[in-house]
């Protein structure tokens, strides 16, 4: 049986957990004067970890996207910004992680691409 990578986010940003439940992410492009150095942030990031003028301000059902990355016309970079997240998502999920915790398995994935 070969498995999918991409089976758990659907390209309008849709997180799959089990085939029973889904949860569903809005994917918002944002400025780079707003996300600073950020390329993707989403509701589920502990308050701590983000800057001073976004905490608070992001929905816990939203996907936000620095612009140049979202409007990329590079497809790879476009698949690998949704991997990540969606993976970052899956665990933080799926198997309880933190943010921090997630996110470095989701970076170890990242490598493979």
């Amino acid at each position: 049986m070969k498995l999918n990578p991409f089976e758990h986010i659907t390209k309008n940003g849709v997180l799959k957990k089990n085939p029973t439940r889904v949860r569903h992410f809005k994917v918002k492009r944002k400025s780079r004067k707003l996300m600073g150095d950020y390329i993707a942030l989403h509701g589920l990031v502990p308050q701590n970890e983000l800057p001073h003028h976004l905490r608070g301000k992001i929905p816990k059902d939203e996907l936000w996207v620095r612009e140049d990355r979202y409007d990329t016309r590079d497809f790879l970079k476009r698949r690998m910004l949704y991997v990540h997240e969606g993976h970052e998502l899956k665990l933080m999920e799926e198997k309880d992680m933190t943010y921090k915790q997630a996110h470095k398995r989701a970076e170890i994935v990242d490598l493979w691409w």
